[in-house]
């Protein structure tokens, strides 16, 4: 494993990011099912309680599927994404085991999702999209009509320490 700086090469103490929903939809639907073949459409809305709803419509064994994902304490922790299931709905919203759900997603995407059935939290490994050394926490999130806002506390970007010349600060000698 590659030694990271003990210093950060960027750092913040807080800050939000705005994404407008119309362009998240058109890029997740775009690329996404380019690296996820089962997976046909993806939906992201907000609710007035702060939670947010994922949709994902599927084909598994050639089969159409659809799920709506309820999720709330929305973090990023190590480059994984991860978030408490409030609830999960299938066709003509029929609640769906969360257990059942986390098999087909994890066949899906193997490797990439684990499921704690205890606390019921998702975790999705960001790794592969992510940079290495990036840490960010994630106080808040909302979701309106228009875009999602993160509420971002404290975070860094640490680079692999042979990326930087330590030694000279620099500076050229």
């Amino acid at each position: 494993m590659p030694i990271t700086s003990p210093r950060p090469l960027l750092s913040w103490d807080g800050l939000a990011v705005r994404l407008d929903l119309q362009q998240l939809h058109a890029w997740a639907n775009r690329e996404l099912p380019a690296r996820v073949p089962a997976l046909r459409r993806i939906g992201l809305h907000g609710r007035p309680d702060g939670d947010l709803v994922l949709e994902v419509a599927f084909a598994w064994k050639g089969l159409p599927g659809a799920v709506s994902l309820r999720m709330r304490e929305v973090k990023i922790v190590h480059r994984f994404f991860g978030c408490q299931v409030g609830s999960i709905r299938g066709p003509l919203g029929v609640p769906l085991p969360a257990s059942a759900v986390a098999a087909i997603v994890q066949r899906l995407l193997p490797g990439k999702v684990q499921y704690d059935a205890g606390d019921g939290v998702f975790l999705l490994d960001l790794r592969e999209w992510m940079p290495e050394g990036f840490e960010v926490s994630v106080r808040r999130v909302y979701c309106g009509t228009q875009s999602v806002e993160l509420v971002l506390g404290p975070g860094s970007l640490r680079p692999r320490a042979a990326a930087l010349d330590a030694g000279s600060g620099g500076v050229e000698t």
